[in-house]
């Protein structure tokens, strides 16, 4: 064992002084993991998914009521909300690529949710952003479940005998306070994130790279005569196998650990979790 570690540390010192070996270690992946996380972003420091919802009443308890929506939907911070009061530029960020799905709640949102039926009049999703169309189906079911209590609190609020901007007000007040029910996990998993896949499938590119120079260091020891001064020592062949691999597998699993740690702190990209990562790295 002493003559693996010995043989692995003297090959890590000299892979080390080579330019060629670091550069493909560290240098190459992680450019290209930056022109990657540059060219899609992150996808850990701002939203994944960005959903448009209009709100055609514009009064206080219409927002408390799209606040309770989205906070009983729990989307998490990877789905971000456009407000806007007007369905033409809602329609037109959706049709441009720039919101995955588009709300649009009634003039009458919240007396036809009192009422016991749904507040929206169009909604605007596909198949074919399907992130987009996850966050809707969340907000709808969010929707339906404020719904019931909203029509629950203004059935209480009545019976009290308010009536008018004071039953506005109460239900404002009432909207904005925490939800007793919510739809649990309906989040967008940063696993999504474009540079938490590209940043392993660059390490495992280079690793495919560079896994061969074990087998040529013990051909280029062969040709320069050292493999045999090796032999004539105390030292199997296999020992003189098993300290080279060791080498190049403690090169590459040092660039893959930098490259995560790189690019989880400089582009907030998410490999998923911690643990997994280290298992499958090692």
């Amino acid at each position: 064992m002493a003559a693996v570690l010995a043989i692995a540390a003297h090959d890590l010192r000299r892979r080390l002084r080579d330019r060629t070996a670091l550069m493909m270690a560290f240098v190459a992946p992680f450019a290209l993991a930056s022109i990657m996380g540059l060219a899609f972003g992150s996808g850990g420091g701002r939203a994944l998914v960005r959903v448009a919802i209009v709100d055609l009443q514009q009064s206080e308890t219409s927002a408390a009521y799209v606040d309770a929506i989205v906070r009983s939907a729990s989307l998490g911070p990877d789905v971000g909300i456009t407000r806007t009061g007007d369905a033409t530029r809602a329609h037109r960020l959706y049709s441009e690529g720039r919101v995955s799905a588009a709300i649009t709640l009634a003039p009458d949102a919240v007396q036809r949710a009192t009422a016991g039926g749904l507040p929206f009049t169009l909604v605007e999703s596909s198949r074919t952003r399907p992130l987009g169309k996850a966050v809707v189906d969340a907000l709808v079911a969010s929707a339906r479940l404020q719904q019931v209590t909203t029509q629950v609190v203004a059935n209480a609020l009545s019976q009290e005998g308010l009536r008018g901007s004071r039953l506005g007000e109460a239900l404002t007040t009432a909207l904005r306070a925490d939800p007793v029910l919510s739809l649990g996990d309906a989040k967008v998993r940063k696993e999504q994130s474009p540079l938490g896949y590209f940043a392993p499938s660059m390490a495992i590119v280079f690793l495919f790279l560079s896994v061969g120079a074990a087998a040529n260091s013990v051909l280029a020891e062969r040709a320069t005569g050292t493999m045999v001064r090796m032999q004539a020592a105390p030292v199997g062949s296999s020992a003189v196998v098993a300290g080279k691999t060791c080498s190049i597998v403690g090169l590459m699993l040092f660039s893959v650990l930098s490259l995560w740690a790189a690019t989880s702190l400089v582009f907030k990209a998410h490999w998923g979790s911690p643990p997994a990562v280290l298992v499958l790295s090692i």
